[in-house]
């Protein structure tokens, strides 16, 4: 699993991932990518918590396996925290060149994916789960390099984030509001330990448990309900072996 999690991230971390990588953008003051129009509007500053958490998951795992490997890589791993978690604001006497809390909104306590696009309904969150793995991957950046101040931010963020908005709509940017099973998928993506805290009501999902699913889309995001029902202790009959495997690597490491 180390090798794979540090052959896959380290080309972006070093600027040799073919056809992509990352830019610092300093008109606005944060990280876009080369593709940035085609990574989910990435170079417009939509979704960049969501992005970078899987980015920081991955780090903050790989720091506490080899320090020396961590310490090589810090630079990288706190830029991409600055780019969504500063705290400060903008201002070349502190060393500060990222947007202050780019993507958390301090008056409603959670954060929005939306970025500099214009839509109709204002910012969204499309999932919630995403934008606390952000926070969370950041408070294990945090444990991994003895950051406590990082960690309590982390930590902090993650929990204002289970808070709701004032506005609740079944509508997905990828499937009609009918298919149950990606409206609580993309709530419970990415499945971490903290995922237990996050969706506690494993029951909820039980009702998508059928033993044959024709669509494709359906059935892939339907495994994510049946790994949660498995991690408390359920039986998951109807998800492969190799699928199981795949996506209880996510939520067997825990750097507590």
């Amino acid at each position: 699993m180390r090798e794979f999690l540090a052959a896959t991230v380290m080309p972006w971390l070093d600027g040799s991932f073919q056809g992509n990588g990352f830019l610092y953008d300093a008109t606005w003051g944060g990280l876009v990518t080369l593709q940035g129009l085609t990574d989910f509007g990435f170079g417009i500053y939509n979704d960049h918590h969501h992005h970078l958490g899987y980015f920081l998951y991955t780090i903050a795992v790989l720091a506490r396996l080899d320090p020396t490997w961590g310490h090589q890589y810090a630079p990288q791993a706190y830029a991409m925290v600055a780019d969504f978690m500063t705290v400060s604001p903008p201002s070349r006497d502190n060393g500060s060149f990222f947007t202050r809390l780019w993507m958390f909104d301090l008056w409603t306590l959670h954060s929005w994916a939306g970025g500099l696009a214009a839509i109709p309904d204002g910012r969204n969150q499309e999932s919630t789960s995403e934008a606390v793995n952000a926070y969370y991957s950041a408070a294990l950046v945090g444990l991994s390099y003895g950051d406590a101040r990082l960690a309590s931010l982390g930590v902090t963020l993650a929990a204002l984030e289970m808070l709701w908005a004032n506005k609740r709509d079944s509508v997905l940017w990828f499937a009609p509001a009918e298919w149950r099973e990606c409206r609580l998928g993309i709530q419970l993506l990415p499945l971490l330990p903290i995922s237990e805290a996050l969706f506690p009501d494993v029951a909820s999902s039980r009702g998508s448990n059928q033993p044959k699913c024709t669509n494709p889309v359906i059935h892939a995001w339907k495994t994510h309900m049946h790994v949660r029902q498995t991690s408390d202790g359920g039986e998951c009959r109807h998800v492969s072996t190799d699928a199981k495997k795949s996506m209880c690597v996510h939520a067997c490491v825990d750097l507590q």
